[in-house]
C-alpha cells in the first residue's frame, strides 16, 4: 500500500510516498531515514483522496510556517526550534526548542492574522537577527518587545524599518510618541 506523508527536518518540509504493509511500517520508513514525521495518510486509494490529503498537508505547511516562534527560548536563550505539532483543529503549534527541548505551543487564532498591527514572523526574525536580539536603548536582553518607531496608531507599518526591539521598561517610557 502507499501512504502519503508530509514530514518536517532541517526547517524543510518534504511530501513523502512511501510503499508499507500499514501505517506503523510506513512511519517507522520515514523515520529511519531521519525525518521527523507532522502527518501521515493512507493507504492512498483514489485521485480524490489524494487531493483531500495534499490540501490538508498544504495548510498545516502554512499554518507552520506562519508560526515559527520569532523569539528565543526562556531557558537557554537560542532560538532554534524543531519538531513542529499541528493541533487537529488547526488552532495551535507545538514547537521544541533543538538545544534544551523546552516545549512552545503558539495558539492562531483568525483575528491576529487579518489585524493590521500584527507583524509577519518573516518581519520579527529580521528585527530580532539586525537587532541581535537586545533592547536598543539600553542592551537588555529580558522582556524584549517590538516597538514601532513611527507608532501603529500614527501611520507606523509593519516593515523591519519601522520596527525595533525594546524591553518593557524602554517601550513603557516611549508610549505612543515618535
Amino acid at each position: 500500500m502507499k501512504f502519503q506523508i508530509t514530514a518536517f527536518d532541517e526547517g524543510r518540509f518534504y511530501d513523502l510516498s512511501i510503499h508499507a504493509k500499514n501505517r506503523l511500517d510506513a512511519l517507522g520508513k520515514a523515520r529511519k531515514s531521519g525525518y521527523d514525521v507532522i502527518e501521515i495518510s493512507g493507504p492512498v486509494a483514489e485521485e480524490e483522496t489524494r487531493l483531500t490529503v495534499e490540501n490538508t498537508q498544504r495548510q498545516r505547511r502554512g499554518i507552520v510556517q506562519d508560526s515559527i516562534p520569532s523569539c528565543s527560548c526562556n531557558r537557554c536563550n537560542e532560538c532554534s526550534w524543531k519538531n513542529p505539532v499541528v493541533s487537529p483543529n488547526f488552532k495551535a503549534v507545538k514547537w521544541e526548542c533543538s538545544f534544551c527541548k523546552k516545549q512552545l505551543i503558539v495558539k492562531l487564532n483568525d483575528d491576529t492574522k487579518t489585524s493590521s498591527r500584527n507583524i509577519p514572523n518573516k518581519v520579527r526574525m529580521e528585527v530580532w537577527q539586525r537587532d541581535r536580539g537586545v533592547c536598543v536603548e539600553c542592551g537588555s536582553n529580558q522582556h524584549l518587545e517590538y516597538d514601532h518607531v513611527i507608532p501603529h496608531s500614527k501611520g507606523g507599518s509593519n516593515t523591519a524599518r519601522n520596527i525595533r526591539l525594546l524591553c518593557q521598561n524602554c517601550n513603557r517610557s516611549k508610549s505612543n510618541k515618535i
